[in-house]
């Protein structure tokens, strides 16, 4: 049986490593002697992002299912399904539950 706080813990890694910043397209920009240029987006999946709203759906649309797939095979056999099942709650509750007991929740 996974820990759920581990579970917890990749998730929050993996979410970490988006950003919104600029980052060197590719080929490398004309200042390191190359073609490409500097562009705004995520340096995580080299995907450029001009606002903000593309850049929540970005986290929403790219992100997010590459968490939730291997976190929820895992969740499946660990307390968190149970809880989910038991009490009838949204995955998202199931989330903020597993977050506030392993003390990493700060919303």
């Amino acid at each position: 049986m996974a820990d759920k706080c581990s579970i917890l813990q990749a998730a929050q890694r993996e979410l970490k490593r988006h950003s919104w910043e600029h980052f060197v397209d590719d080929p490398p920009s004309i200042a390191q002697g190359g073609k490409g240029v500097v562009v705004l987006g995520c340096p995580a999946c080299k995907k450029v992002i001009s606002t903000s709203n593309g850049f929540i759906e970005h986290l929403a649309n790219d992100v997010l299912p590459e968490i939730q797939n291997p976190a929820v095979n895992i969740a499946k056999w660990t307390p968190l399904s149970l809880y989910a099942t038991s009490t009838k709650t949204s995955s998202r509750s199931a989330w903020l539950w597993l977050a506030t007991w392993c003390g990493t929740f700060r919303g």
